[in-house]
């Protein structure tokens, strides 16, 4: 068994390397379309806005000097995203890679063919370190690949 390090990150100003990540996500959206998450939490106003809120003032985590202060510019910041999902109205969700960025992409070199498939594993390959040293409490994440 061979350990490979994927630790080339992905050359941004090469435009097959974006036309190559630009699919790559249309195919990740394509499949997270299909059925909702298992899991995963609702991005909401209560889950993320109230539920955070109150947590907050409920812990005594907000400094009894600032907590005037602070729950009014929460209250105002509430209902502004309020206002802003009555305007946009019912959203259809998807599953989807919600931190996309390149601290979040390893990069491997690897053939292309005329359809547009990658040999020998290269490409992108994508992982949400934060949330798998939270989720796995194991630490940093390495990045590697076992073949």
């Amino acid at each position: 068994m061979a350990l490979e390090f994927l630790s080339l990150v992905p050359n941004l100003h090469d435009k097959e390397v974006l036309e190559w990540l630009g699919r790559f996500l249309g195919r990740i959206h394509a499949v997270g379309a299909t059925k909702p998450f298992a899991e995963r939490p609702v991005f909401n106003l209560q889950t993320f806005g109230i539920e955070s809120r109150d947590w907050l003032l409920e812990h005594a985590s907000i400094p009894t000097e600032l907590r005037a202060a602070w729950s009014s510019v929460a209250e105002q910041a509430l209902a502004d995203v309020a206002r802003a999902y009555e305007r946009t109205g019912t959203v259809n969700t998807i599953r989807l890679h919600g931190d996309c960025n390149v601290g979040n992409v390893l990069w491997r070199e690897g053939e292309i063919d005329e359809s547009g498939n990658v040999g020998n594993g290269g490409g992108p390959h994508f992982g949400d370190f934060d949330d798998a040293q939270r989720s796995c409490g194991a630490g940093p994440v390495g990045a590697l690949s076992v073949r």
